[in-house]
């Protein structure tokens, strides 16, 4: 007689745990894939909000600055941020897409 012959097999409670535990852990990684999409989705429907949210801020200083007479310094430093950070966006945006672009090509 061989000796894996006479080894004992696991037990059906204990098939049945690794199973319940290969479920959960399929759930967990389920789970966590969905929030952090969750996460990236907010973050990308919100920087809009902000831009709009940050011009609508810089046109009220200019208007108050004009009605004043005072010099609008924090709608100036604020508007070229904005710029600046708009103009990095698209940067960003046309380097993802022209490597997209290049990688489905190559492929």
């Amino acid at each position: 007689m061989h000796a894996y012959t006479v080894t004992s097999k696991p037990s059906r409670l204990r098939r049945a745990a690794r199973r319940v535990w290969a479920c959960f852990c399929h759930l967990a990684a389920v789970a966590l894939c969905l929030v952090l999409g969750l996460a990236v989705l907010a973050i990308r429907i919100c920087r809009p909000v902000v831009e709009l949210l940050a011009r609508a801020a810089v046109r009220a200083e200019i208007e108050a600055s004009i009605r004043t007479g005072m010099p609008p310094l924090a709608s100036i430093a604020g508007r070229r941020l904005a710029e600046e950070m708009t103009k990095e966006f698209k940067a960003g945006w046309q380097d993802a897409t022209t490597n997209n672009t290049t990688n489905s090509s190559t492929s």
